[in-house]
């Protein structure tokens, strides 16, 4: 969990929040 950069982070939250716009199903 520490290893992971804060810019990672950043970008799996990204890609989450683009996920639910995309698949509001999911």
């Amino acid at each position: 969990m520490a290893s992971i950069s804060s810019s990672e982070l950043a970008h799996t939250q990204i890609l989450h929040i683009c996920s639910s716009l995309f698949y509001p199903h999911l």
